[in-house]
């Protein structure tokens, strides 16, 4: 059944990356402009309808990233909600890492956050739903990872959902000049403008492929996506183009078990 999340339940923690000390890696200041405008439809009464002190919004302070999604991790019992907009970078092994302002591309190890540090502290949350949007290039590579064995015996989780702006070898885009990254600016459109062939309710399922469709009809790259159980039925808000009224009842939630490259300017 689709629904949209308690509000009081949830959590939603949003990384933006906007500037860099490392020259070779070039500032994306539509990124600000990213997490801005998404947090103000999380916490609209249009929107998911979070209150303003379960968003949180980290685009400097970056030394308590850390403490900052733990206890969003702890907090939160109906959705966790995690994104990151900013360069996504490889190491030699492939795996992928969110660059941190301070993040040096000669040391990609040591200076930027790696995605598997982001898939196990959300593994051990207590969330019914946990959903991973990720703008940056590269991003396909952090498909499947949430869905480990960590979840396991889990019967009251609804579910996992990663959202990323590519697939796993393709660069995301910020057009210069744009006011957001080229992907999130098409899902702040979607959620805060709605979708006349949509229901009631803006799912991450509908969210997925109508962005796919957009970004298939405008040439840009598509978007991927790994979800679990009933998780692509959660709804991010009601459809703004439905002259709908949406109830928001609470959850009843039980007891639970607790090759490097380098980017060209445009990508991120």
């Amino acid at each position: 059944m689709t629904r949209l999340p308690d509000p009081l339940r949830s959590r939603a923690i949003l990384i933006g990356a906007a500037t860099y000390i490392d020259p070779e890696l070039d500032d994306l200041p539509s990124v600000r402009n990213n997490v801005a405008d998404l947090a103000a439809i999380l916490t609209s009464d249009r929107g998911t309808g979070l209150p303003a002190e379960h968003c949180t919004v980290i685009e400097a302070d970056f030394e308590s990233l850390g403490d900052r999604v733990e206890q969003a991790v702890a907090e939160a019992d109906d959705l966790l909600l995690l994104y990151y907009a900013g360069h996504g970078l490889i190491d030699s092994q492939g795996r992928l890492h969110l660059a941190l302002p301070s993040t040096r591309l000669a040391s990609v190890l040591w200076t930027a956050l790696p995605f598997d540090t982001i898939r196990e502290s959300l593994s051990g949350a207590k969330a019914r739903t946990r959903v991973v949007i990720l703008d940056c290039c590269y991003s396909g590579r952090a498909i499947g990872h949430m869905t480990g064995p960590a979840l396991a015996g889990q019967l009251d989780v609804d579910g996992t959902y990663t959202l990323t702006a590519t697939a796993r070898n393709q660069p995301a885009l910020a057009p210069p000049g744009a006011a957001h990254t080229a992907f999130t600016g098409e899902l702040i459109t979607l959620l805060a403008n709605g979708d006349a062939e949509g229901d009631d309710l803006l799912t991450l399922g509908h969210v997925y492929h109508r962005l796919r469709q957009v970004m298939h009809r405008r040439n840009l790259p598509q978007p991927e996506r790994c979800g679990t159980r009933t998780a692509d039925l959660l709804a991010l808000a009601p459809n703004a183009a439905k002259s709908v009224t949406v109830a928001r009842t609470p959850v009843r939630l039980g007891p639970r078990k607790v090759g490097r490259r380098v980017p060209r300017r445009g990508d991120t």
